[in-house]
């Protein structure tokens, strides 16, 4: 058996699945996401930042909303973008199946993808 970590980061637990809502953010949507072209603009403020290895919907979300932002979205299973609605969304919603990136901080949530962003807002704005 041969056995290949990537950005050697620790294993947890699955299967992941989308996670409805954290708090009062509920998951708005996946959508399309560029390095070059973010949906949502912003990080959470140095002092909120989460490192990679320990991202969760949960960690983002309050960084998000202590850094005064409403959304919170996540990509590639470790990254957290914050913005406050009403954002203007690059297109239409992608499949949640395309947003299913086990977060690395728990495993068992989905936290967007490669070049995808799972998006939850306050009070479950949607545009």
């Amino acid at each position: 058996m041969n056995l290949y970590v990537r950005d050697n980061f620790q294993f947890t637990h699955g299967p992941a699945q989308p996670l409805g809502q954290y708090k009062n953010f509920a998951r708005n949507q996946c959508q399309a996401d560029s390095t070059s072209n973010r949906t949502l603009k912003n990080r959470p403020t140095n002092q909120y930042q989460v490192p990679t290895d320990l991202m969760t919907v949960g960690k983002c979300v309050d960084a998000c909303a202590a850094s005064g932002f409403n959304t919170a979205g996540l990509v590639f299973g470790r990254e957290c973008y914050c913005d406050n609605t009403p954002l203007s969304l690059p297109g239409p919603a992608k499949p949640i199946d395309e947003c299913n990136m086990p977060c690395l901080g728990d495993g068992s949530a989905y936290c967007g993808g490669p070049d995808r962003v799972l998006i939850y807002s306050k009070n479950g704005f949607r545009n």
